[in-house]
């Protein structure tokens, strides 16, 4: 990755210390070339050389910032003063501007200490707000101001070097809002990490640990999430969520022959529903079909004694209705309204009822347990349609590489049995992989210390 120049941390101790993380909007806007001015002071410095060198660097550049100098350009005199500023301490702020008549064309051009000014208490009048940002404006009268005449050249003609506050201290200068820039190469890093599915925090700790410190990395976490949350507005408010989604699903389809998707609309042309598969999928459902997932859940995961049994252990329609008949007889419960209600629902959510329906053996727990924490990692509730697709088909392309590093161990590798020539286990070390087998493998073995005992709740001896 392309290293990123900063700015040399450099100054004294600043008391208004909330500034370092403080975003006054167009005033606090950073252009993209301004980290890319700075040099980091050499690491073999001791303190003694380095105060010197900051002095020596405060006293040229306001040399070079004096009045009647000659600035290139407003940017040119903005990047400059910038690094003054992190040198001595301070944020800078974009102050007032001038143009010319019936023109767009700067006349003139203030920049000034970002603890200029005073706090409007308009916004917050008659009213107490939730939060309240710490008040760092102190009325500072330090500022730089440039101006030109039609056609020449830009002169400094205001330079007040004068603080009414302390300066930041020299370990925390990286945190001033000025002295913060996320380069072009850093932008491509970040979007490239999150889009590979990994987290803002992890990436920015990477780019730290490439950096060697958050010192030296040019922004700080809130810089990060900031940019990345823009990012995320902008191609929403360019494209639009579902108009993204579709052009999405129209690129796969004319890409991947067999890709399939459908959007269920509603009156005012709204999408509701979205359907989508691919080759894969499909050849998933030639050989399994449909998946029936029946939720045995309500409120509590602990089931016990009948009720449980009603659930998920009745082996046939005759054994439900006993130990249903059972259950109310034992508890007196012939009248309750909910109870009787769930009878007549029974097909719904007792297995007994599906048994020839295939399952794939997922239980609402399960489900519970899986197929959520799986929708979790792909989005929460504030993702985009367009967002949320993307993250599901890399989980998916994980799956499948999954399924293909198991085949590999498959077909290439054998397991040693803890039963020679045994006809059960050779088959099933043929049909199953080897995760799988290994875990019928440890089934059969308990099998083996069974022991059968009656159990009242079952109308057959039952295992236990």
């Amino acid at each position: 990755m392309e290293e990123t120049p900063h700015i040399s941390p450099e100054a004294n101790n600043f008391c208004q210390s909330q500034d370092l993380e403080e975003n006054y909007g167009e005033d606090a806007e950073i252009t993209e070339q301004c980290g890319e001015h700075f040099e980091s002071p050499e690491p073999s410095l001791s303190k003694h050389q380095e105060v010197h060198s900051v002095s020596s660097l405060i006293h040229e550049l306001e040399n070079r910032l004096a009045i009647g100098q000659v600035m290139k350009s407003v940017e040119d005199t903005y990047l400059l003063y910038c690094k003054y500023a992190h040198a001595k301490g301070f944020s800078v702020r974009k102050g007032d501007q001038k143009h010319f008549p019936r023109s767009n064309e700067f006349q003139a051009k203030e920049l000034e200490c970002s603890c200029e000014g005073v706090k409007d208490e308009r916004r917050s009048r008659g009213r107490i707000p939730n939060y309240q940002k710490p008040i760092t404006r102190t009325k500072c009268k330090a500022r730089i101001r440039i101006g030109q005449e039609k056609g020449k050249e830009w002169r400094v003609t205001r330079f007040v070097i004068e603080h009414n506050h302390e300066m930041v201290a020299t370990d925390q200068t990286h945190l001033l809002r000025s002295s913060r820039n996320i380069s072009h190469a850093q932008k491509s890093t970040l979007e490239a990490m999150v889009n590979a599915g990994i987290s803002t925090t992890t990436a920015v700790s990477f780019m730290e640990e490439e950096a060697r410190g958050p010192e030296n990395l040019g922004f700080i976490r809130k810089d990060a999430y900031n940019y990345l949350s823009s990012l995320k507005k902008q191609t929403k408010i360019k494209n639009g969520d579902a108009s993204e989604l579709l052009k999405h699903f129209l690129a796969k389809s004319n890409n991947e022959p067999f890709f399939y998707w459908d959007v269920q609309l509603d009156d005012e042309n709204r999408v509701m529903n979205f359907f989508f598969r691919d080759y894969r999928c499909r050849i998933d459902y030639e050989y399994f079909g449909d998946v029936l997932s029946v939720d045995t859940t309500y409120k509590t995961n602990r089931f016990k004694e009948f009720w449980y049994k009603c659930m998920n252990h009745c082996d046939s329609e005759e054994e439900f209705e006993a130990t249903w008949r059972k259950m109310i007889h034992e508890y007196n419960l012939s009248g309750h309204k909910w109870l009787n209600g769930m009878y007549k629902l029974r097909q719904k959510w007792a297995t007994t009822f599906s048994k020839h329906r295939f399952s794939a053996g997922l239980l609402a727990t399960s489900r519970s347990k899986g197929t959520n924490s799986v929708l979790k990692k792909a989005g929460d509730r504030t993702i985009s349609l367009y967002d949320f697709v993307l993250s599901y088909e890399k989980i998916q392309k994980t799956w499948r590489e999954n399924e293909k590093v198991e085949d590999t161990r498959c077909r290439h590798g054998k397991l040693s049995m803890i039963v020679n020539n045994n006809l059960l286990l050779n088959h099933t070390a043929d049909v199953y992989t080897l995760t799988i087998y290994k875990l019928f493998e440890k089934e059969l073995v308990n099998s083996l210390s069974t022991e059968f005992t009656e159990d009242p709740l079952f109308i057959d001896p039952f295992v236990i």
